[in-house]
């Protein structure tokens, strides 16, 4: 219905423009062609479209990545409350009076003096050398894009390192990564992470 009175009102435009005496410009056949079939298939010219979508609403779906705990903030995952407190480069790790550990050529220490509290019902092992993926098994320090895990002191005291930890018991010592120099220098740019597979905390050691 619409389709015939756009073509008959635009008909009727044509012939009362032709039976006047002045000179007019007339209809061009492709508009009237495009009008009606537009009608007839019902569709409309297209009109500019603006996104109806939020500036806040854009921001919100974007994914919101945790903010990493500064240095003395305390973390908790699974069983295990711990805090790491303190992070410094050394070129060794004394183990007693006669004893020490030193990193490789080119190498530093990253040393990070840290806490860790079982609060579970069983004896446990916290960063075990091999542990199970719904417990803390993992401990990595990040450079950008590069990861470091940490390194396993045998027979230090002070390693925190796949020790054994009583329920409702605490222990205090040190996790250590061997990095290059030039990586040890950017120190307070390194993020430290510590927990499972799917629960992981970050502190950053600036």
């Amino acid at each position: 219905m619409k389709g015939k009175l756009v073509l008959t009102t635009v008909a009727c435009m044509t012939l009362l423009c032709t039976s006047c005496n002045s000179p007019v410009k007339t209809v061009d056949k492709t508009v009237i062609s495009t009008i009606s079939s537009n009608v007839q298939n019902g569709t409309a010219a297209p009109e500019p479209t603006a996104s109806t979508e939020p500036e806040d609403d854009k921001k919100d779906n974007q994914e919101k990545k945790p903010k990493p705990l500064a240095l003395g903030k305390k973390a908790s995952v699974g069983d295990w409350k711990f805090t790491v407190r303190k992070a410094e480069v050394k070129s060794k790790i004394l183990n007693g009076k006669y004893y020490y550990f030193k990193p490789a050529k080119g190498h530093k220490y990253v040393c990070l003096t840290a806490s860790a509290k079982n609060t579970g019902k069983k004896e446990a092992t916290f960063l075990p050398r091999i542990g199970y993926s719904n417990q803390i098994n993992v401990a990595k320090l990040y450079f950008g894009e590069y990861e470091y895990t940490a390194t396993s002191l045998l027979s230090c005291d002070k390693d925190l390192l796949d020790k054994k930890i009583k329920p409702l018991a605490s222990k205090k010592g040190i996790i250590v990564f061997e990095v290059p120099k030039k990586v040890a220098k950017k120190i307070k740019k390194l993020k430290l992470t510590i927990g499972t597979d799917s629960d992981m905390v970050t502190y950053s050691l600036k």
